[in-house]
């Protein structure tokens, strides 16, 4: 039995996410920096600034853990009214008329929460003594989400969808548990709000623990294969939030191929660096009239196969994406090698040869 996705957008519910959920985000300033230089100045000895750096840690994540449980309460609570659910002639307009299945969600939530199952699908042994890292909760999440929604890059670029899926029930438990799986060092985290919410298009690929994964997944995918999706992930957040936000990943052949790329070239530098700064060496390439010619996305997807899946109901074991288009490694190895040689004489901002 199917479970469809209501669509909420109204002058009151835009206010209770754009006002008086954003009104809670105000955390007390901390004095870590001062009390640090005053010890590189001289002024402290170091028992002192671990003394005082302690007492001011302390201090400090108790606001925090304050500020983000009454985050946590407040979302928890928040409802729309039937009222506040668009009508057919409305999601006509801004194109998600489309009934949205998300029966699949309540067993996904409960499953992403399993280390066990997480690591049997990355492919990893799990170390009982270690979490594991985040970027494969967001790798796990971000295909069965693909998968369930069965959405249109057209549907998933409308921030009403991402904002109706956050308020239900399923997914509020989800992004509580994505906020607080990292644990920083130190300092609690402070929460975003746009790690909840979209408030525009920016935060689908780099902050929004919902649109973020499944873009993610979706500008990797090669057709019906989730194996460069796998990949990217891989790369880290570093990558995902980074280069999804690039236009040119949007090129379906230069998404495969860059992906391949930075998975299994070796390069002179550490691939922190790698994914932090290959991307400006890329975008000068994208503007040159060669990558037109070189990336021409000669496969045309096909729109009748991406119906025909979106048709079918979500099977967790047997995650399949629509058939529209492929790629064959043939020809995504052969840009890679272009793309080898469009980096061979480059460098990073420090003046170190990528290769």
């Amino acid at each position: 039995m199917s479970q469809v996705l209501p669509i909420f957008k109204s002058d009151s519910f835009q206010f209770t996410i754009d006002k008086k959920f954003k009104s809670l985000f105000v955390y007390d300033a901390h004095n870590l920096k001062e009390i640090k230089n005053k010890f590189k100045s001289g002024d402290i000895t170091e028992k002192q600034y671990l003394a005082e750096r302690k007492v001011e840690i302390e201090k400090t994540n108790k606001n925090r853990i304050e500020v983000n449980n009454s985050i946590y309460d407040y979302f928890a609570s928040i409802e729309a009214n039937e009222t506040d659910a668009l009508k057919e002639d409305l999601l006509s307009e801004i194109g998600l008329e489309r009934n949205i299945n998300i029966s699949g969600l309540k067993d996904l939530v409960k499953n992403v929460k399993n280390q066990k199952k997480v690591a049997e699908f990355v492919g990893l042994k799990l170390d009982k003594s270690k979490e594991l890292d985040v970027y494969y909760i967001d790798l796990y999440f971000g295909i069965h989400l693909h998968n369930i929604l069965r959405i249109s890059k057209s549907e998933a670029s409308r921030t009403e969808l991402w904002n109706s899926l956050s308020i239900s029930e399923e997914i509020k438990e989800y992004l509580k548990f994505r906020n607080t799986y990292v644990k920083e060092k130190d300092l609690i985290a402070k929460l975003k709000a746009s790690s909840f919410f979209t408030y525009s298009q920016k935060h689908f690929v780099v902050e929004h623990h919902l649109a973020r994964p499944w873009w993610a997944t979706e500008l990797a995918r090669n057709g019906e294969n989730y194996d460069y999706s796998r990949d990217a992930f891989k790369q880290t957040q570093m990558f995902t939030m980074r280069w999804n936000n690039m236009t040119l990943m949007h090129n379906r052949l230069f998404a495969l191929s860059v992906i391949n790329f930075i998975t299994n070239q070796k390069f002179k530098m550490g691939i922190r660096d790698v994914r932090q700064h290959l991307g400006v060496v890329m975008n000068d390439y994208a503007a040159s009239k060669s990558f037109d010619i070189d990336f021409e996305n000669y496969i045309e997807e096909d729109s009748d196969k991406f119906k025909e899946w979106q048709s079918k109901s979500y099977d967790s074991k047997n995650l399949i994406g629509p058939d529209d288009f492929n790629y064959s490694e043939k020809i995504i190895k052969e840009k890679v090698k272009l793309l080898k040689n469009v980096t061979k004489n480059a460098v990073n901002a420090n003046g170190k040869n990528f290769l």
